[in-house]
């Protein structure tokens, strides 16, 4: 089992794939140059990228699920060797059962791909990062519920100042009432 490094081609690429928690959902992709291939008899080549290859975060077989793909020349590949046809029948094939895609890619080609190929699956096709997209309606509902117990606060306060008014001008109406009162049974002094 030796490992032999061999210079990657200048289109060689490996595609990151993170899969949203549940799997299914959504997937991002990201592109990294591949700078070379670890190759051992009876194994597929593993790439080497900058920083460690993507994790497997996702369940699935073949495809669906695979940590990341390459690409060499225009053949994309998963880690298992198997061949996976075009860039656009990876897109398709990752968005299997409604799986929403997001692509960041440095690679123009493969990103004008992606643009073509979400033009054509437009509820497939993430224009913003998932991520981001869950982030900003997190702190949306998180200030929506801020503005609520702010509301409920102001009115619970107007309430008590509202009550403390009513309760005072009664009190003034009753001392005021209490002191006609009083000034109808004095008698008078021209009496």
């Amino acid at each position: 089992m030796a490992f032999a490094p061999v210079q990657a081609a200048p289109d060689d690429l490996l595609i990151a794939v993170e899969y949203s928690p549940d799997g299914t959902s959504w997937a991002k992709l990201r592109d990294h140059p591949v700078l070379a291939w670890m190759c051992d008899v009876g194994s597929p080549p593993a790439p080497v990228i900058i920083g460690p290859l993507p994790a497997v975060t996702a369940q699935g077989s073949g495809l669906k699920g695979a940590p990341y793909v390459v690409r060499h020349g225009q053949a994309y590949a998963t880690p298992d060797g198997a061949t996976r046809g075009t860039s656009l029948d990876m897109f398709t094939a990752l968005s299997a059962d409604g799986c929403q895609l997001y692509g960041a890619f440095v690679d123009n080609a493969l990103g004008a791909e992606f643009r073509a190929w979400g033009a054509a699956n437009p509820s497939l096709y993430l224009t913003e990062d998932p991520v981001v997209t869950a982030q900003k309606a997190a702190a949306a509902a998180h200030a929506a519920a801020q503005a609520a117990e702010r509301a409920k606060a102001e009115a619970e306060a107007q309430a008590k100042e509202d009550a403390a008014r009513a309760k005072l001008e009664a009190a003034h109406a009753a001392a005021h009432a209490q002191h006609n009162t009083k000034a109808q049974h004095r008698p008078s002094k021209e009496a």
